[in-house]
């Protein structure tokens, strides 16, 4: 099974740094970040799948995508010293437009979510775009 892409990591992470305060170490934030995915996306083929440096593939995947995240101006990486991820007020407004329009969370509970710690995979079935896909793969069928 294929593992999620790079853009399909942005909201877990925007999620998780808004969780912790607004900034956090990545590797405390890998595990939460694929908790917002269903366990099938994630088989230990796929968490042992390594890229040509020899780390694992998925933690370079959100690593990929939290530098395209600094780029946008989301989060501000610290790579020296304290190893550390901080969400900026821009990340902030964008974590919710995503949440509201992406995500279909009522701008009302926007707050509740943020801070109630459930995954994107249990308020949105949208949030498994190639789910079926990926189970006929498994499965053979594809």
């Amino acid at each position: 099974m294929s593992l999620p892409k790079g853009p399909e990591y942005r909201v877990p992470i925007l999620l998780e740094l808004e969780r912790r305060g607004g900034r956090a170490e990545p590797g405390d934030m890998y595990q939460k970040i694929r908790d917002h995915f269903p366990r099938e996306f994630f088989t230990n083929d796929d968490l042992d799948e390594e890229n040509r440096t020899g780390g694992a593939k998925y933690k370079k995947d959100i690593q990929g995508e939290a530098d395209r995240m600094k780029e946008d101006g989301l989060i501000v990486r610290q790579l020296k010293g304290e190893r550390t991820w901080r969400i900026t007020q821009r990340g902030r407004q964008e974590l919710r437009r995503l949440l509201i329009e992406k995500h279909g969370v009522a701008t009302e509970n926007v707050d509740d979510f943020i801070t109630g710690g459930r995954g994107l995979c249990h308020i949105d079935p949208s949030w498994q775009p190639s789910l079926t896909h990926r189970v006929l793969k498994r499965l053979g069928r594809r």
